[in-house]
C-alpha cells in the first residue's frame, strides 16, 4: 500500500462501518449473493482496501495528453463518471460513490447480483446513478458518447471471453476511456499459477459443485470437455463419428458453443480440425464463455491493450494484513517484500490502461 493514499482512512472508516449495518439476513438476495456478500463483510478491511487502491490508481491516471476529449483530470473526482464492470453486490461502485465521486454506475451479467446490488444500496443509503444488466455492449448502448470515461472491476477481467472484442468496444464508447481492473491470475506469481492451473483441469475435466468452495455457485457444474461433445453431438449428428466428436472436443477447448458450432461445421464441410489453443490448461465454460481463470502473460496483456489502442501498465497486490492473526502479522512482512520481487510475490496485479 501507498504512505500517502488518496482515498482516507476517515472515509474508508466510514464506509465500513456502512457496511458492517447492514442486516445481510433482511435483503432480498438469492442464497449465493448473500453469501458471497457475507465473505466480503468477514474481510470488509481487506476487500475495502483493495477498492481502495483500485479508486486511487484512477485518480493518480490523468487522460493521455493527445486526446484529453473524454477523460478526467487527476485527483478530481468530481469530473469522473464511472462503472463498476461485473459489480457483484455492488461494494466497489458504492465505495466510490460514498468518496465522492460524480457519477457511478453499476453493471452485472447476472440480473440476481444487479438485484442484490440494488438492495444493498437501498440498505446503504448509497444513490448509484444507474444499474446496467448485461456486458459490455449493453453498456455501449446505455451510454452517448464520452458521457463514460472510467471502468473499474476486480476478479472479471480474467473471465472475458474476448478481451479483444471487450477492449474494442470500449474504444467505441470512449476511445480516452481509463479502465482499472485487477485480477489475481498474475502470470508471474508460480503458486498462483500452479494453483489456477489445477482448477482449469479440475472444470475441464471433473466439473464441479457449490461445496467446493464458499464462493461456488448454486447449482454443479459439468466438466466442460463433456459439455462440449454434447455440442458437438448435437450439432454434427450423424455426420461425426464418436471419435471425430472426440477429437473436435479436445481441439476446442477454450471455444463458447456458437465457435464451437463454426469449427464443427468447417470441419463437417472442409475436413479441417480447429487449432487448440497454446496454452496447456486454459478453458472456458462452452454455454458461457467464462474462461476458469485465464492466465495470460503480461506481453499478450500489452498486445491486447494496444491493438485497440490503449497502453497499460502493472501494478501490485498485497496480501491480507488487516486482520487480528498470526497470518496476518507474517503477510504485512510479505507486503513489505513485493516492491523488491518484478509481481512475483503480489497476489493479484492491477491493469491500469489509459488511450496511447
Amino acid at each position: 500500500m501507498q504512505a500517502n493514499p488518496i482515498i482516507s482512512t476517515k472515509q474508508l472508516h466510514g464506509f465500513e462501518q456502512l457496511l458492517a449495518g447492514v442486516d445481510i439476513d433482511a435483503l432480498d438476495m438469492t442464497p449465493y449473493a448473500k453469501r458471497y456478500l457475507q465473505h466480503i463483510i468477514l474481510h470488509k478491511k481487506y476487500y475495502l482496501r483493495i477498492y481502495a487502491r483500485l479508486l486511487e490508481l484512477v485518480l493518480q491516471t490523468p487522460p493521455a495528453a493527445a486526446n484529453p476529449v473524454g477523460g478526467l483530470a487527476a485527483t478530481n473526482t468530481k469530473n469522473i463518471s464511472l462503472i463498476d464492470y461485473g459489480a457483484g453486490n455492488g461494494i466497489l461502485g458504492l465505495l466510490a460513490k460514498h468518496c465522492g465521486f460524480k457519477k457511478v454506475y453499476c453493471n452485472e451479467l447476472s440480473a440476481d447480483f444487479l438485484h442484490a446490488a440494488k438492495q444493498l444500496a437501498a440498505a446503504m443509503k448509497i444513490s448509484l446513478d444507474g444499474f446496467i444488466e448485461g456486458d459490455i455492449e449493453q453498456v455501449k448502448e446505455y451510454f452517448t458518447a464520452n458521457t463514460l470515461n472510467v471502468i473499474v472491476s476486480t476478479d472479471v477481467l480474467e473471465h472475458i471471453y474476448s478481451l479483444e472484442h471487450f477492449f474494442a468496444t470500449i474504444k467505441e464508447i470512449n476511445p480516452a476511456m481509463i479502465t482499472v481492473m485487477s485480477t489475481a491470475c498474475n502470470p508471474a506469481n508460480y503458486f498462483k499459477t500452479r494453483e489456477f492451473k489445477m482448477l482449469q483441469v479440475k472444470d475441464e475435466l471433473y466439473g464441479g459443485g457449490p461445496g467446493d468452495n464458499t464462493l461456488f455457485g448454486e447449482t454443479a457444474m459439468e466438466p466442460f470437455i463433456n459439455t462440449r461433445k454434447k455440442i458437438i453431438a448435437d450439432f454434427g449428428a450423424s455426420q461425426l463419428s464418436p471419435e471425430q466428436v472426440n477429437e473436435l472436443a479436445i481441439a476446442t477447448r477454450g471455444f463458447r458453443k456458437d465457435d464451437i458450432e463454426k469449427a464443427v461445421g468447417k470441419f463437417i464441410s472442409d475436413k479441417i480440425m480447429p487449432v487448440l489453443i497454446t496454452h496447456p490448461t486454459n478453458t472456458c465454460d462452452p454455454m458461457t464463455g467464462s474462461w476458469s481463470e485465464r492466465l495470460l502473460e503480461f506481453e499478450e496483456y500489452k498486445r491486447i491493450y494496444s491493438h485497440a489502442g490503449f497502453e497499460v501498465k502493472f501494478y501490485d497486490g498485497f496480501y491480507n494484513e488487516y486482520e487480528s492473526s498470526f497470518k496476518c502479522k507474517l503477510l504485512f512482512a510479505v507486503n513489505k517484500m513485493i516492491p523488491l520481487t518484478g509481481h512475483r510475490l503480489s497476489p493479484f496485479v492491477i491493469l491500469v490502461g489509459k488511450q496511447r
